[in-house]
C-alpha cells in the first residue's frame, strides 16, 4: 500500500496514471566516449559546480499569502490588483487574495507536472543520446529535475493551500514527447518548449509582484538548472536539421513546434482558475482572453521559445505565421539562449505590465491608501 502522506491534494480522483513510453526506442552506447565538442562539458561541469539540495532551503520560512499581499499593498489590495490586472470587476480584498493565491497555485502547479515530464524525459535522453558527454549531461540533468520535483510538490503540499492537476494542454504536450521515440523531439519538447517557458514564466512572476523569499530562492535556484538544460537542447540541435535532416524530417519537426506553441497557449489561458473560484465564467474567461495585461503575460512567456525554434533552424515560414497570429512575431529577432541567457522584457509587456506593477509596489511599500 502506497503512503500518501505527502500526496499533492489535486481536485480529481485521478492520482496516478499509465503513459504507455515507447518500447522501440534504441538505445546508444559509445565506445569512443566523445564529447561532441567543448559546450556540453563545459555545461556539465558548470552542472557539477552548482549541485544544491532541497534541505538547504530555508523552509522555515513562514508563507502567509494575505498578510504578504496587505504588506505589500496597504490597505486595499483590492484596488491594488484591480489596477495592475484590468479585471473585468472591481475586487474586494479577499478577491484579491483568492485571485493571486488560485494564480499562483496554478502556475506552480504546472511547474511541478513540467518537472516530472522533464525527469522523465532526462532520463530518456540519457539513454538515446549518441554522445557519451551528452549522456553524462543529460543524466545530470535528470538529477536536477527530481530535485525540481522535490522542492516544488514540498511548497504546495506544506506551504499553500491550493494546487491544480496538470493543464490538458501541457498534459497532452508532455504525451507527444515522452511516446515519440525520436531523441531530437525529446529536446524540442522538454529543453526548447516546456523549460524555456518555465525560464520566462519566473521572470515574469518576479517583474508583476515580488515574491515571498521561500519561493523567490527556490524559483532562483532553478532558473539557474533551467538555463542550463536549456542552452543544453539548443546546442545540441543547433545545426543539427540543417546537417543531417531531409525536408520530409524538418517538416515534421515544424508541424510538432507549431503543435506545441499551441498546446502551451492553451496551457497558460488558466480558465481552471476561473472554474474553481467558481466566478462567472462569461465575464473572467473574456478577461483571461482578451485583457491587454493577460496577452502581454503570455506573449511573455514565449520570450527565449521563439528565438531557440530561431537558433535550431524551425523558425519555417508556416511557424512564423502562428507566431505572427499569436503576437510572438517579435521574438523572432531576439536572443537566444546561446547569444544570452537571460529573458528579456518585450515592449508589449513593459508598456503593460511593469508601470502598474511599479505603483504597486511602490503604494506597498508606503503602506497608503490609494
Amino acid at each position: 500500500m502506497t503512503d500518501d502522506t505527502n500526496a499533492l491534494t489535486v481536485p480529481i480522483e485521478r492520482r496516478t496514471e499509465g503513459l504507455d513510453l515507447p518500447r522501440t526506442a534504441t538505445g546508444l552506447l559509445d565506445w569512443t566516449y566523445s564529447t561532441g565538442g567543448a559546450s556540453v562539458p563545459l555545461l556539465y561541469a558548470r552542472a557539477t559546480d552548482q549541485q544544491w539540495r532541497a534541505e538547504d532551503l530555508p523552509w522555515s520560512t513562514d508563507v502567509d499569502v494575505a498578510r504578504q499581499i496587505h504588506e505589500r499593498c496597504g490597505s486595499a489590495p483590492g484596488a491594488y490588483y484591480t489596477q495592475l490586472l484590468q479585471t473585468p470587476r472591481p475586487l474586494s480584498n479577499d478577491d484579491a487574495v483568492v485571485l493571486v493565491e488560485h494564480i499562483n497555485g496554478f502556475m506552480l502547479s504546472q511547474f511541478l507536472h513540467g518537472e516530472q515530464g522533464a525527469l522523465l524525459g532526462a532520463a530518456q535522453l540519457a539513454v538515446q543520446l549518441p554522445w557519451a558527454a551528452a549522456k553524462q549531461f543529460a543524466a545530470m540533468q535528470a538529477a536536477d529535475e527530481a530535485r525540481h520535483v522535490e522542492v516544488f510538490r514540498r511548497y504546495l503540499t506544506d506551504k499553500t493551500r491550493v494546487s491544480y492537476h496538470v493543464q490538458s494542454g501541457l498534459e497532452e504536450l508532455l504525451r507527444a514527447t515522452l511516446t515519440d521515440t525520436r531523441w531530437d523531439i525529446t529536446f524540442l519538447g522538454v529543453q526548447i518548449m516546456i523549460e524555456g517557458l518555465a525560464l520566462a514564466a519566473f521572470r515574469t512572476m518576479n517583474v508583476i509582484a515580488p515574491a515571498e523569499p521561500l519561493i523567490a530562492e527556490i524559483t532562483r535556484r532553478v532558473i539557474q538548472d533551467e538555463a542550463r538544460h536549456v542552452a543544453f537542447g539548443v546546442h545540441t540541435l543547433d545545426g543539427l536539421y540543417e546537417r543531417e535532416f531531409s525536408s520530409a524530417e524538418i517538416a515534421e519537426r515544424e508541424t510538432f513546434t507549431i503543435e506545441a506553441i499551441q498546446l502551451l497557449r492553451r496551457r497558460l489561458l488558466m480558465h481552471e482558475v476561473i472554474e474553481r473560484i467558481g466566478w462567472k465564467k462569461s465575464l473572467w474567461a473574456r478577461w483571461m482572453d482578451e485583457a491587454p495585461c493577460m496577452v502581454a503575460f503570455r506573449q511573455m512567456l514565449f520570450a527565449k521559445i521563439i528565438p531557440n525554434v530561431r537558433r535550431v533552424g524551425l523558425l519555417t515560414p508556416s511557424v512564423r505565421r502562428v507566431c505572427e497570429e499569436l503576437g510572438l512575431a517579435s521574438f523572432g529577432t531576439a536572443a537566444d539562449s546561446l547569444q544570452s541567457p537571460e529573458v528579456a522584457l518585450p515592449v508589449s509587456f513593459l508598456k503593460t505590465m511593469v508601470p502598474a506593477a511599479r505603483t504597486l509596489r511602490s503604494r506597498g511599500a508606503n503602506a497608503k491608501d490609494p
